[in-house]
């Protein structure tokens, strides 16, 4: 009788990982050129991947003018942002690794990263993305930037 319901219990336990495996969100994916237009798309779905890993393929024009209607981007310090500044609507994006500066027009950020909310400075929400690993045995929801482009 013991035997019958420890094979039940592991039974029980084996069902009970499979579907909370089956029900782990799958790790987002983006990949393309990120713009003024999709910036707000881009960001709102970091925003909702918070404490989860991202996976990043994604470029984004050079514009060192840090004023509103500007997707800002630029290297200080070691540290990528991006800054869309939009009144309630701003954000910025911090990375420290994974960037690289391609013929002095445009950004590239690579990688696997873990997306950290950064707080609020100066009324403005930020996200930091760490470097992480996704395991090899992940499932994956694909998204294209221009997707994210409101319709008009």
């Amino acid at each position: 009788m013991m035997h019958a319901l420890r094979g039940a219990l592991t039974a029980s336990a084996l069902l009970a990982l499979t579907f909370a495996a089956q029900a782990a969100d799958p790790v987002l994916r983006l990949g393309g050129a990120v713009n003024y237009r999709n910036y707000p798309g881009v960001a709102k779905l970091l925003f909702g991947a918070l404490e989860k890993p991202v996976v990043l393929d994604i470029t984004i024009p050079v514009d060192n003018e840090e004023a509103e209607g500007h997707l800002t981007t630029f290297v200080l310090d070691g540290q990528f942002e991006i800054a869309h500044l939009a009144g309630a609507d701003g954000s910025r994006i911090y990375a420290d690794t994974g960037f690289e500066l391609v013929d002095d027009n445009h950004y590239t950020l690579k990688g696997a990263f873990k997306v950290m909310s950064g707080g609020v400075h100066s009324g403005i929400p930020y996200l930091l993305l760490e470097p992480t690993e996704v395991p090899g045995d992940a499932a994956y929801k694909d998204i294209a930037a221009a997707s994210l482009e409101p319709a008009n």
